[in-house]
C-alpha cells in the first residue's frame, strides 16, 4: 500500500483489524469499461499480503467516492468474502485481487 493517499483508515472484521486505502472511484477504462471503486486492504502494511478488492459500478453512487462510513459497512462484507475466497491476509507476495459481483454481494444493512 503506498503511504500517499488522501483516503485511509481501519475496518475490524470478525475481530481483526485491517487497514484500508482507497485506490480509485469509478470509473471509464478503456480496455475494460466502466470500472466500479476500488480498494486496497491489508492485515500490516509492507509486512502482509494486500487485498484489492474491486466493487461493481453499481455499489456506489459513480460520481465521486461515498462517505467513510458508508465504504466502510461495505468493505467488512467484502473482505469476509474475499477471507472464504482464498485471500490469506498473514501471507506475503503478490496481491490477492477480489471482484466483488452483484451476484454474490449483500450489502450490510
Amino acid at each position: 500500500m503506498s503511504k500517499d493517499s488522501k483516503q485511509t483508515g481501519a475496518v475490524t472484521v470478525d475481530g481483526v483489524e485491517y487497514s484500508w486505502e482507497f485506490r480509485h472511484a469509478s470509473r471509464f477504462d478503456s480496455s475494460v469499461g466502466l470500472c466500479g471503486l476500488s480498494v486496497v486492504v491489508c492485515l500490516r502494511p509492507d509486512e502482509t499480503r494486500d487485498l484489492i478488492i474491486d466493487f461493481p459500478i453499481t455499489t456506489f453512487d459513480p460520481k465521486g467516492k461515498p462517505p467513510k462510513a458508508v465504504l466502510v459497512h461495505h468493505l467488512a462484507s467484502a473482505i469476509q468474502l474475499a477471507l472464504a475466497a482464498g485471500w490469506e491476509p498473514e501471507s506475503r507476495g503478490k496481491p490477492f485481487r477480489f471482484n466483488v459481483k452483484d451476484t454474490d454481494y449483500i450489502p450490510a444493512a
